[in-house]
């Protein structure tokens, strides 16, 4: 039983290959947006990237039963319901403990954008930064964050995204981020 064991992994193992081996230096990448006929470029070297996606018309709004009040004020609580309301679907379920379970779209961009919002809750509790700085940072976050929901090629943001630890770094990786509006 054993040495058929070790036969079928040695198979397994023996069947992977690297399909494409890219050299250290190269930096472009083509990402598709909304529309196949446009291409962006992102850099895949997250401190010198600019990630730019496009919008067609105004960032939507989303209408909730009860909107919700932000520390920075209410048109950055529209902002944080539309962000909620984009990244979390809640489904009814009827097996275990739970009525409903809670699933979350691209948990790189939510977790990154809720780290942001503990963190300018707190410096601007502290006095560490003006209310209408974090104002303007979170409304261009947020914004992204609602763009970037419905966007297919954001794999190398979200990676970005993880592998910023600090609040600073992901404040970083947003300002990098430019909305193209048409």
């Amino acid at each position: 039983m054993k040495k058929i064991i070790v036969a079928m992994a040695v198979c397994c193992c023996a069947g992977t290959v690297p399909v494409e081996a890219r050299p250290e230096n190269h930096t472009e990448t083509t990402v598709s947006t909304s529309h196949p006929e446009k291409r962006n470029t992102e850099s895949k070297e997250a401190s010198g990237t600019e990630f730019v996606f496009d919008i067609y018309g105004d960032i939507p709004v989303a209408k909730v039963v009860f909107e919700s009040d932000h520390f920075l004020g209410e048109g950055i609580a529209k902002k944080w319901d539309t962000f909620v309301h984009n990244y979390t679907h809640e489904y009814d379920m009827s097996v275990g403990f739970s009525d409903t379970s809670v699933e979350i779209v691209k948990p790189a961009v939510y977790k990154a954008v809720n780290k942001v919002n503990k963190y300018y809750k707190k410096a601007v509790n502290k006095n560490q930064i003006s209310r209408d700085a974090a104002i303007t940072n979170m409304a261009h976050i947020l914004d992204c964050a609602n763009v970037i929901c419905f966007e297919q090629d954001t794999q190398t943001l979200e990676q970005a995204l993880r592998s910023a630890d600090r609040p600073e770094a992901i404040i970083a990786l947003f300002d990098k981020v430019k909305l193209r509006k048409h």
